[in-house]
């Protein structure tokens, strides 16, 4: 609305969010076709906006979730990346299952940023009893700086991928003869539960 003096003031109207350009209604589109599993650039092509701008919505519609959502106490934290390229961190409870904190970034200070949003819902980090993480040196550093008291587990996968690659190495230097004591000894490997 445009005053008198010239300068503009907002509005709120029921129609719209003030942190958007546009309506609630085109932002349900957008939901609603992607919730339909089309791409993100079908559904930039389609609505004619740029990919940024469908992202940009979806966050500020999972920001808005997120704060609606209230947190019971998360006594054991997963903290995982989403997409290594596109640098997503985030927390999940792992006893109800569902994401707790969302961050941009893989660095312990991501983890911080997602931490925030756990507390900002009413989560306590201090009720954390147990981390579980890849081997990331980012995500070590992290429950050391913010989940000190907490005890810090490996994930199962990221173990039996390191176990793997012992025994593939132990197998390569006894094809090589390096390892002549080792030489058609038979290969065991544990199951992982």
């Amino acid at each position: 609305m445009k005053l008198a003096s010239g300068k503009v003031r907002q509005v709120k109207v029921d129609w719209a969010d003030a942190s958007s350009g546009f309506t609630l209604l085109f932002e349900d589109e957008v939901v609603l076709l992607l919730q339909g599993m089309m791409s993100k650039s079908g559904v930039a092509r389609k609505l004619r906006i740029g990919a940024k701008v469908v992202d940009r919505v979806i966050s500020g519609r999972v920001c808005q979730a997120l704060i609606n959502q209230p947190l019971a106490a998360v006594k054991q934290l997963g903290v995982d990346e989403t997409s290594r390229s596109k640098g997503h961190t985030y927390l999940t409870d792992r006893e109800a299952k569902k994401v707790v904190g969302l961050s941009l970034g893989k660095d312990s200070d991501a983890v911080g940023h997602a931490m925030i949003d756990m507390e900002i819902r009413g989560a306590d980090r201090q009720k954390v009893k147990v981390v579980t993480s890849d081997l990331s040196p980012s995500y070590i550093k992290a429950q050391q700086e913010f989940l000190h008291a907490a005890d810090l587990v490996f994930d199962r996968f990221h173990l039996a991928q390191l176990m793997s690659k012992a025994v593939d190495l132990v197998r390569r230097r006894e094809q090589t003869r390096q390892a002549t004591n080792l030489k058609k000894t038979p290969l065991f490997v544990a199951e992982v539960n």
